[in-house]
């Protein structure tokens, strides 16, 4: 299982094998059943999670309607950042849509992480750009995009997610309703 995270890592910042032995401690190995709720709306998050396998979903309700942030699959780090770095309550949720195995690291360990080397704390400075620029990118589609074009942008970069995820969930992701999923996609197929 490390062996996935070093990879992931490695594609970030290369490190050493010192940095890798003091970090990989910090790491907690965990499973989330199919379902299972992570975080819920009004807890402070404390963790960053790294999907090593399964999917995860951060979302919330807009009246009695679920409307889904973002979709998780493997190769994938995230926290809830408003709550994460502001350490104030979360307005959203995170639950398992697949069993999923991942590692945690808490706040406090990522704080003596990154202050340990200049490669950890690069690696550290990574995570938080990646972090805001998926933010930044998401707010994009959402804003200039039409669905049609959302559901294009999927399924050329996660062609995958459809076989793995299911329609509601994916329409919710795209901001649209399953019946305007159901008419792209038929439109799309032709």
């Amino acid at each position: 299982m490390y062996d996935a995270l070093k990879q992931t890592f490695d594609r970030i910042v290369p490190l050493s094998d010192a940095d890798w032995a003091f970090a990989l401690p910090l790491f907690k190995y965990v499973e989330y059943k199919k379902g299972e709720l992570i975080l819920q709306e009004g807890e402070v998050h404390h963790h960053t999670i790294f999907v090593i396998a399964g999917a995860l979903r951060i979302y919330n309700f807009n009246g009695n309607k679920e409307s889904i942030r973002n979709i998780f699959l493997e190769n994938s780090m995230f926290n809830e950042s408003g709550s994460y770095f502001l350490k104030k309550p979360s307005l959203f949720n995170i639950d398992a849509i697949e069993a999923t195995k991942a590692f945690i690291m808490h706040r406090n360990d990522a704080e003596v992480l990154f202050s340990h080397s200049i490669q950890l704390a690069t690696l550290g400075r990574r995570f938080v750009e990646y972090a805001l620029a998926t933010v930044v990118e998401r707010n994009n589609e959402l804003t200039s995009l039409d669905g049609k074009a959302r559901y294009l942008k999927l399924l050329k970069e996660k062609p995958h997610i459809f076989q793995r995820v299911p329609q509601y969930m994916i329409a919710s992701y795209l901001g649209i309703t399953p019946e305007a999923l159901s008419r792209i996609r038929k439109e799309i197929a032709g």
